[in-house]
């Protein structure tokens, strides 16, 4: 029999938790500027993209990463790996496909969101932030 410790459920709680507001700012963020949010939180093969978002006629392909100040080591920024950035761009690859988007404009935008005592308390939004090609999306060229 496997027994789960109640401080790791407890502690994943808070990870989904704290997700979820950082997110949800991120949605907030993005709106003021002006991006549209079409939807959230999409599966993609194995893959999933936090928001994708309308900026003009510009598709972006959001990534948000959140961290809490009072235990963070490294920045929301530095937390996005190489295997994170591939895994985006294949997301997004895979969405474009899925969708049989004909023609596409599009980017792979990240934020960073700090959190502290449960308040968000900086939100960066990084455009561009992941090399994307968007041929390749499209399943003619490389990246």
């Amino acid at each position: 029999m496997t027994t789960v410790r109640i401080d790791s459920i407890e502690k994943s709680r808070r990870r989904r938790a704290m997700g979820r507001l950082g997110e949800d700012a991120a949605v907030a963020h993005l709106q003021a500027r002006g991006l549209r949010v079409l939807r959230r939180n999409v599966h993609v093969g194995h893959g999933e993209i936090d928001i994708i978002a309308l900026d003009g006629d510009e598709l972006a392909f959001v990534e948000v990463r959140t961290l809490d100040r009072a235990t963070m080591l490294k920045t929301p920024e530095q937390s996005a790996n190489l295997y994170k950035q591939l895994q985006m761009q294949r997301a997004a690859r895979g969405f474009a496909r899925a969708c049989r988007l004909k023609v596409l404009t599009a980017r792979i935008d990240f934020v960073a969101v700090e959190v502290f005592e449960g308040r968000v308390v900086a939100i960066r939004h990084h455009q561009n932030a992941v090399s994307f090609n968007v041929t390749m999306a499209m399943g003619r060229g490389n990246d």
